[in-house]
């Protein structure tokens, strides 16, 4: 019997492993790492989801129905330390508090590779971006059966991009990404199912081709493998999208540049429906450079209303 070190909180740390790897559609938990780094990883296959926690020993994999069972051990507290052991194949843990054993097959899913996924050199990151947003994408194409890609660009876009032969949607986030032109196509059911662990800013990081995305909010990091191809028919989508926004945003300079020629200095401005090219937010910072003060709202204080088209 070998000693493999301890873990405190160990019924909370499983509870977290287990909760956040079964939300939802997803798959049953596969193994939960105890890395010698300190953190603690789990997996259901397809994704990751990492705990900063504190845990001393080598590296050992704990497979997911040991997890599970030791997840809903009833004893006070949250188990107090535990010990780890490995005999041969088989993995013992004692909850040292209460004298439970909790014993299962020793499983290794190649996490000889961690420092290979997390460990990861971003070649571009997204901050602050709303979870909603990508959410409602990842929704609204799971549900239409379409591939979708995150895309970033050199000025700093972010890219929604999915659809199918007869239905396409997207989303430009501009000044949210720093780094280079990444192409990612992702599966937006299992973005979907990640998103539902984090918070309302999340933090996207882009690595190579054959790397992870990583996205992450508050103490949470979860890895999601991309797709090894963007298909062709998503690449016809993206173009397609990409044309008709530089149009757009032709037509929505012209409407600023027409708003630019009324006296509309120290006035306060309310536009409806909507700008092509833009959205609201970045009408507001372009009506603001000719000094008008936009407003969200018509009220008796608004001077001047710019109409959709």
């Amino acid at each position: 019997m070998k000693d493999y070190g301890t873990i405190n909180d160990i019924i909370r740390v499983m509870k977290r492993a287990v909760r956040y790897m079964e939300t939802g559609s997803r798959e049953n938990l596969r193994c939960v790492h105890l890395d010698a780094s300190g953190e603690i990883v789990s997996t259901n296959g397809y994704m990751m989801y990492r705990q900063r926690y504190a845990y001393v020993g080598p590296n050992i994999d704990i497979p997911g129905e040991l997890a599970k069972r030791i997840s809903k051990c009833k004893v006070t507290g949250n188990g107090g330390p535990a010990r780890i052991e490995l005999d041969g194949d088989e993995v013992k843990v004692t909850i040292e508090n209460s004298g439970k054993e909790f014993k299962g097959k020793a499983q290794s899913i190649g996490f000889c590779r961690y420092d290979f996924f997390f460990k990861n050199e971003h070649k571009a990151i997204a901050r602050d971006v709303e979870n909603a947003t990508l959410r409602r994408f990842a929704e609204i194409f799971s549900k239409n059966g379409a591939d979708m890609m995150l895309a970033t660009t050199k000025d700093g876009t972010l890219e929604i991009i999915g659809g199918t032969s007869t239905f396409t949607g997207s989303e430009f986030v501009e000044n949210a990404v720093e780094g280079e032109s990444v192409e990612l196509a992702i599966n937006p059911r299992y973005l979907r199912n990640v998103l539902m662990s984090l918070d309302d800013k999340v933090t996207v990081e882009f690595g190579k081709k054959d790397k992870p995305l990583m996205l992450s909010s508050g103490a949470i990091d979860i890895l999601l493998m991309p797709l090894h191809d963007i298909c062709q028919e998503l690449r016809e989508i993206a173009t397609e999208t990409r044309k008709q926004r530089k149009a757009d945003e032709k037509k929505g300079e012209s409407m600023v540049k027409n708003i630019g020629t009324l006296e509309i200095e120290g006035k306060h401005v309310c536009i409806t429906g909507v700008m092509p090219g833009m959205t609201r937010d970045m009408a507001f910072k372009r009506l603001e450079g000719v000094g008008g003060i936009p407003s969200r709202n018509f009220t008796k204080a608004t001077q001047v209303l710019v109409a959709e088209n």
